[in-house]
């Protein structure tokens, strides 16, 4: 199995970046581009990102935390916080994934 499955698995056509990122609900079902077949995204990989996202926030507190311990600003922080948050939800959501619906 592939880290990303962001292809009809049909005939192979790449679904568009907008269908992920800006339209990802988990209910969605839409045909694909290139052979017309009815896509869905992963429920189990749906489950994995769910989860890392949760540790990503969990994470991202913890170093802002730190950060903060260690006698920093407020500001540098945040900025710690936002920016783990950041880095691991996206490489989170990298492992979401399409099948036939």
């Amino acid at each position: 199995m592939a880290l990303t499955q962001r292809r009809c698995p049909k005939c192979s056509t790449k679904v568009g970046w907008a269908r992920l990122w800006l339209k990802p609900w988990i209910w969605a079902r839409w045909p694909c581009q290139g052979c017309g077949a009815m896509l869905r995204f992963s429920l189990s990989r749906r489950l994995i990102v769910a989860l890392g996202g949760i540790l990503a926030m969990i994470s991202g507190y913890a170093a802002g935390e730190y950060v903060r311990q260690q006698g920093f600003p407020l500001a540098v922080a945040l900025i710690a916080t936002v920016a783990t948050v950041v880095v691991l939800g996206v490489l989170v959501l990298l492992l979401d994934g399409v099948k036939l619906a």
